[in-house]
């Protein structure tokens, strides 16, 4: 039987913000001046500034769920839990997602992100996700 290999929540975000493969060991990200890669991501978080009409603290956490950032095990939720906690619908939850996927994809924000992205054998791994 295979032993199913679990992601770090902070390596799934990061593989959805650059597209890269799920299968990315989580020794790819390194810690840089003491900081680390989820405290970087928390940092990314906090720096977002709401749009009008914009309820951002509830799509953060949405945000932090999914991918289980909120959760001492690091277990991500469905989008049916959590369209269930907040009483939306899995794909208000979905387009939520979406959204803060995007704003994290902001060159500004990925630059700030791509530091922790070890190179690999000489090869920069982050060129794929361009």
């Amino acid at each position: 039987m295979e032993k199913r290999r679990i992601m770090k929540p902070e390596s799934k975000l990061m593989c959805a913000i650059f597209g890269l493969s799920a299968s990315t060991d989580d020794d790819f990200y390194e810690e840089l001046d003491g900081l680390t890669l989820h405290d970087a991501l928390m940092e990314v978080l906090n720096d977002l500034k709401p749009y009008p009409r914009q309820n951002l603290h509830r799509d953060k956490q949405i945000l932090l769920k999914r991918f289980g950032l909120d959760s001492p095990d690091g277990e991500g939720k469905t989008l049916q839990q959590i369209g269930n906690e907040y009483g939306i619908s899995r794909e208000a939850v979905r387009q939520i997602i979406f959204k803060m996927l995007r704003r994290l994809r902001h060159p500004r924000r990925r630059a700030m992100l791509k530091r922790f992205i070890k190179k690999v054998e000489g090869t920069d791994k982050i060129k794929s996700c361009k």
